[in-house]
């Protein structure tokens, strides 16, 4: 029996509900508490609670099937009890519960084909707020702020040239907006090979002005080729001309936009110039966190030293346990980095062997594909701590290709 039946559309409703909210995770409290991930794991803990006590057996079952996921959130419980030991820092018991969220989703909700109209409604709201956003600038040269709501200035404003504005849609920066729709249009692969809103996300992507966000629209463009086409010397040509005509329009674009008194439109700038420029710095040099405001986020109120000593060889195999405040020390912010550092080289091969795991059961594209893409979206600011990046996971080792997608 499947007690998440099509025909019962209130639990994929609640389902998207709970993941609509996970994607608004810069409304944040007194700038810290991420209200609508306390208000999603809420939800999530009373509709399991409900549908454990009415359909216990059916999730039984659903454990002996879901089997694979558990290697991986093993892993990942014990290095982030480990880190949550090690260093008393709240980030590592975020991502226990968030870990967990992964477990019960996994055991208690099953997904249908349905839920993929769901996701394109929600995708439809983000870029709705983006582009309303960025065209009220663009027309009006209004600077529409949703998060001064809750007294957040966004990081949107036209840098250098009043015809360049970087919007970011329902987030403070654009590269926090580019993240949340690269992962977002990640999942959909899901449930869609072909659609327009992958067209729309990935444009509002580049027009965000995010130098990471246009990375990943070459990157997820590649893997939608993949996914659509076999390999072939005609397929090859389509490629090329596919990414032809991308660079063309962004060239043109960034022609447009160009400041008259500079040499270079702002992008190409910033990549010519990308060694001294903050956001590359911040995540492949060295954060620039305030290590003040990391102090007060222990419960002393001041840093506590590790208890395992981060150069003994235990250390250095085993890394110290999973804990975001790597951050505050001037470590670069990424998730390779962070994964390596935590997990140590054992625990980081542990970690992707058990991810290869869980997606042994799927077809080899899938793998390929997913896999490339989950990588390369630690290459920007790592979500562990976030409920956004679980739910992602979730979505990643319950859907498969040939069962969903059309």
């Amino acid at each position: 029996m499947n007690y998440l039946y099509v025909n019962k559309n209130y639990p994929l409703f609640f389902i998207a509900i709970i993941f609509f909210l996970s994607t608004l995770w810069d409304f944040r409290l007194n700038d810290q508490i991420r209200i609508f991930d306390l208000l999603s794991f809420l939800i999530i803990i009373g509709l399991s609670f409900y549908l454990y006590m009415n359909k216990s057996r059916e999730i039984y079952k659903s454990f002996l099937k879901k089997s694979d996921l558990f290697p991986f959130s093993i892993v990942v419980l014990i290095w982030a009890i480990y880190g949550a030991i090690n260093y008393h820092h709240k980030s590592s018991v975020a991502i226990i519960c968030g870990v967990s969220i992964l477990i019960i989703c996994s055991l208690v909700f099953n997904l249908s084909i349905h839920f993929g109209r769901f996701l394109v409604f929600i995708i439809g709201l983000h870029l709705l707020a983006f582009y309303f956003q960025f065209l009220s600038y663009i027309f009006f040269h209004y600077k529409l702020d949703y998060l001064s709501i809750i007294n957040i200035t966004s990081r949107i404003f036209p840098e250098d040239s009043v015809f360049f504005y970087r919007a970011s849609g329902l987030f403070t920066e654009p590269s926090s907006y580019a993240l949340n729709m690269f992962l977002m249009l990640v999942i959909l692969l899901k449930f869609y090979k072909k659609h327009i809103i992958f067209s729309l996300g990935l444009l509002s992507i580049f027009l965000s002005g995010s130098l990471w966000g246009l990375f990943s629209v070459f990157v997820f463009s590649g893997c939608y080729f993949f996914n659509n086409y076999k390999l072939s010397l005609v397929n090859f040509k389509k490629l090329f001309f596919y990414f032809f005509c991308i660079i063309a329009f962004m060239g043109a674009f960034f022609l447009m936009s160009k400041p008259s008194y500079h040499k270079y439109p702002n992008t190409i700038n910033r990549i010519m110039n990308f060694k001294s420029d903050g956001s590359f710095i911040e995540r492949f040099q060295h954060s620039n966190i305030n290590n003040i405001k990391f102090s007060e986020s222990f419960t002393s109120g001041e840093m506590l030293i590790p208890r395992l000593n981060p150069s003994s060889n235990f250390a250095f195999l085993f890394g110290t346990g999973i804990s975001t405040h790597f951050f505050f020390e001037k470590h670069p912010v990424n998730g390779y980095h962070l994964i390596y550092l935590t997990f140590g080289p054992i625990g980081t091969f542990t970690l992707f062997w058990s991810f290869l795991w869980a997606l042994r059961k799927r077809l080899f594209n899938e793998k390929l594909i997913f896999t490339t893409l989950t990588l390369f979206s630690l290459s920007n600011y790592p979500l562990f701590t976030y409920l956004i990046f679980w739910l992602f996971l979730f979505f990643i080792f319950n859907l498969s290709f040939h069962a969903y997608q059309k």
